[in-house]
């Protein structure tokens, strides 16, 4: 009986004490989080990009694999589309890089793509066929060998650079 007296007073179902309170936003920010400072950095982003298009290289590995292809090419290709994939990912996600030229760091990051795709596809090989390691586990430890941190040094460095700050001289 008194929530139904409650009620009829108004038709606002808020209880009395909170009728005239009002939601307000504090006027100092709040302090980000760990996980928000986490996935602002460049690092973060990229390692991000990493894992989806590790998704797609198994798919298209094991597929080739599969199909019978030879273990190397089929890391290659798994690796080399990937590698497509990720420089646009990095590119516009985890580095944001839109000021540069388009073909100067696609240049760079193909020179790079091959090399390491060759390098890693060796390594898949080694681990299955001389190793017996199935392609999966032989691919992801080669991924972990060969693109961890060197392809992460070699982004920042070479293929998406920090830019500079311009000065003008007065």
């Amino acid at each position: 009986m008194y929530a139904h007296s409650i009620m009829s007073e108004s038709a606002d179902p808020v209880a009395p004490e909170f009728a005239n309170a009002r939601m307000t936003m504090p006027s100092t920010p709040l302090p980000r989080g760990f996980w928000a400072r986490l996935g602002g950095l460049w690092v973060t982003r990229s390692l991000g990009v990493g894992a989806v298009v590790t998704c797609i290289d198994l798919v298209i590995g094991t597929s080739l694999i599969t199909l019978g292809t030879r273990t190397q090419i089929a890391a290659m290709c798994g690796s080399l589309t990937g590698s497509v994939l990720s420089f646009f990912g990095n590119r516009y996600f985890a580095f944001r890089d839109t000021s540069l030229v388009l073909t100067s760091s696609a240049l760079r990051y193909a020179l790079m793509a091959i090399v390491l795709s060759t390098i890693h596809g060796r390594a898949v090989s080694y681990f299955r066929d001389i190793h017996g390691v199935p392609f999966v586990p032989a691919k992801l430890l080669s991924d972990v060998a060969v693109y961890s941190v060197s392809q992460l040094v070699i982004f920042r460095l070479f293929i998406f650079p920090r830019r500079r700050p311009t000065t003008k001289v007065v």
